[in-house]
């Protein structure tokens, strides 16, 4: 889609809500909180969906003012959460903020300035800056291809995250966290809102992303829970799956495969699954460099990291 620019007076009056859901990581919480206080944007409601945190959390949040506070009477899905999130919303816009990441000053004035500019678009993401375990960072300049239509490639690959995200409060009055998943939450709610609204890329990493690879206690890292969600996922669309060109259906399954190398990573005593998934992903890729990966020791997160190191040695 053509770059949104011009003067951003006269629409500072739309209000913003951005929802955090928190549990239990309060010094990350304060983080996530005081990006949202600096940015350049004025007009935002802060909700906070405290998810069952302990007693420090509570006291913290009571101490800030002019925040919104939900606490969760038992630790919910963050699905859930996030839809209790939505409800308290006032806002036109509502964008998600995860408790472990952050925003830079500019990210929601910029989103703003396309949805007020752009009357077709309903979702507005941008790229992000991923720091691995709070020592290496990696800018992800992300394109405009999942920008516009698009309801097929949408299918093709991860390309947004919440804390990136964010959307006209119409469209989340209709459409829903599905809070029967466990992972791939916020994909999941891309790929639905893809079939009736435009989308818009924003290139500049105005999200701070906080990659923890070495936890097992991450939702993330779960590869069994993540199985059974993706499971789920292909089954809930698989009346637009089918109808994928080839090309598409390949990327799709590609963008499972590494997803699923991803999250073995972190998981011992896996070797040959890992194995199979990189024969799966030498093929759909139909490159040979995957074969690096068979290497003991050598992980994609680790060359994520070599690379980030790389990138800021520059």
């Amino acid at each position: 889609m053509k770059r949104v620019g011009g003067n951003f007076k006269g629409i500072m009056q739309k209000l913003v809500s951005a929802v955090i859901i928190t549990h239990n990581r309060l010094d990350l919480l304060k983080k996530a909180i005081e990006s949202v206080l600096m940015q350049s944007y004025g007009n935002i409601e802060i909700i906070v969906i405290d998810n069952y945190s302990n007693t420090d959390t509570v006291q913290y949040l009571a101490k800030i003012p002019n925040i919104i506070v939900k606490r969760e009477k038992k630790f919910v899905n963050g699905n859930i959460a996030r839809n209790h999130g939505v409800q308290l919303a006032k806002g036109d816009y509502v964008a998600f903020l995860d408790d472990d990441d952050e925003w830079k000053s500019n990210k929601i004035q910029e989103q703003v300035r396309v949805l007020e500019q752009c009357s077709n678009v309903g979702v507005v993401y941008t790229g992000m800056e991923k720091v691995y375990d709070h020592k290496f960072k990696n800018k992800e300049i992300i394109s405009d291809y999942f920008s516009g239509n698009i309801e097929n490639k949408v299918f093709t690959g991860m390309f947004a995250t919440s804390s990136s995200l964010m959307i006209r409060k119409s469209l989340l009055n209709q459409f829903k966290f599905d809070e029967k998943l466990t992972h791939w939450q916020d994909y999941d709610l891309l790929v639905t809102l893809s079939a009736v609204t435009l989308f818009y890329a924003i290139s500049d990493s105005l999200t701070v992303i906080n990659v923890n690879t070495i936890s097992n206690q991450r939702l993330s890292n779960q590869f069994e829970k993540w199985q059974k969600a993706t499971k789920y996922f292909y089954s809930k669309h698989n009346d637009r799956i089918v109808k994928l060109c080839p090309a598409y259906k390949r990327l799709m399954k590609l963008n499972y495969v590494n997803d699923a190398l991803t999250r073995l990573d972190t998981k011992k005593g896996v070797y040959l699954k890992r194995v199979m998934y990189l024969f799966q992903r030498v093929y759909l890729s139909k490159s040979i460099k995957s074969f690096v990966y068979m290497i003991p020791g050598i992980t994609f997160d680790k060359m994520r990291k070599f690379k980030s190191a790389k990138n800021n040695n520059k």
